[in-house]
């Protein structure tokens, strides 16, 4: 893999986060940018994210 920097999303249960990996000589650096609230909601039964709700957050 080239150096560079690399953005990744992680989505858990309850928030999430953006984080920026910085790769140079080998060695991986990582930074978290930002962290939101993940909502949840109900949809014909099931739990959805809600992806408008994390939408407002970026």
């Amino acid at each position: 893999m080239a150096d560079g920097k690399y953005l990744a999303f992680d989505f858990g249960a309850e928030s999430g986060r953006a984080m920026l990996g910085t790769l140079a000589g080998g060695k991986l650096t990582l930074e978290e940018k930002h962290r939101f609230p993940n909502p949840m909601g109900r949809l014909n039964g099931h739990l959805q994210w809600n992806l408008l709700g994390q939408w407002e957050h970026f």
